[in-house]
C-alpha cells in the first residue's frame, strides 16, 4: 500500500503538492487550535474546581482558626480563675487550719476542768452528782454539789462489755478538778478506779 501512495504522490504535479502541503497546514493548525482550546476549556474547568477547593479549605482554616483563639482565650480565662481558685482554696485551708487550731485549744480548755471516773459500779437508781461528792469525802477533798457543773454516765463503746460505763465530771474551775485529782492520787497511788 505504501508504495502505491508514493507512486500517486509522484504523479501529483508541483501545484497540487503546495495544496496538499497547505492542506496539512490549515488542518494542523485546526487540530492545534481545537486541542488548544479543549485543552484551555478542560483546564479551566479543573481550575476552577480547584479554585473552589482552595476556597472552601480556606473557609475551613478560617472557621478553624476562629475556633482555636476562641479556644486559647476561653482556656486563658480558665486558667485565670483556676489560679484565683487555687490562691482562695490555699488561703481557705489556711483559715481551716487556724479555726482547728483555735477549736483545739477551746477544747483543751473546756475539758481542763473535766475528769472522768472509770469502773465505778452501776446502780440502777444512783446519783451521779452525790455519788461524786462522796468520793470527793472519802479522799478527803471537800467537794459541793455547787462545785460541779455537770455529770453524767457515757454509754458503752462496746455494749457487749462487761465493765461500768464511765462518768466524765465537769467542775466549774480548773483548781477545783486539780485539787480533786491532786486528792485522788494520795488517797489511792495506783489509781485503777479514778
Amino acid at each position: 500500500m505504501r508504495t502505491a501512495q508514493k507512486f500517486i504522490i509522484d504523479d501529483l504535479d508541483s501545484e497540487t503538492m503546495l495544496n496538499i502541503k497547505n492542506l496539512r497546514k490549515i488542518i494542523k493548525e485546526e487540530i492545534t487550535a481545537a486541542l488548544k482550546s479543549a485543552i484551555q476549556v478542560q483546564v479551566s474547568e479543573q481550575l476552577e474546581i480547584i479554585k473552589q477547593q482552595i476556597t472552601t479549605f480556606h473557609e475551613s482554616m478560617t472557621f478553624f482558626n476562629e475556633k482555636f483563639e476562641e479556644m486559647k482565650r476561653n482556656l486563658a480565662e480558665k486558667s485565670i480563675i483556676i489560679k484565683n481558685l487555687e490562691v482562695d482554696n490555699e488561703k481557705l485551708k489556711a483559715s481551716v487550719h487556724s479555726i482547728r487550731n483555735n477549736l483545739n485549744i477551746m477544747e483543751q480548755f473546756a475539758r481542763s476542768s473535766n475528769i472522768e471516773i472509770q469502773c465505778l459500779p452501776e446502780n440502777r437508781e444512783e446519783n451521779i452528782l452525790n455519788t461524786v461528792v462522796q468520793i470527793g469525802k472519802v479522799i478527803n477533798c471537800n467537794v459541793n454539789e455547787t462545785d460541779i457543773s455537770h455529770c453524767i454516765r457515757i454509754s458503752k463503746q462496746n455494749p457487749q462489755s462487761t465493765r461500768p460505763r464511765s462518768v466524765p465530771v465537769r467542775f466549774n474551775n480548773q483548781r477545783i478538778r486539780d485539787s480533786f485529782i491532786a486528792s485522788a492520787s494520795k488517797y489511792q497511788p495506783t489509781r485503777n478506779c479514778i
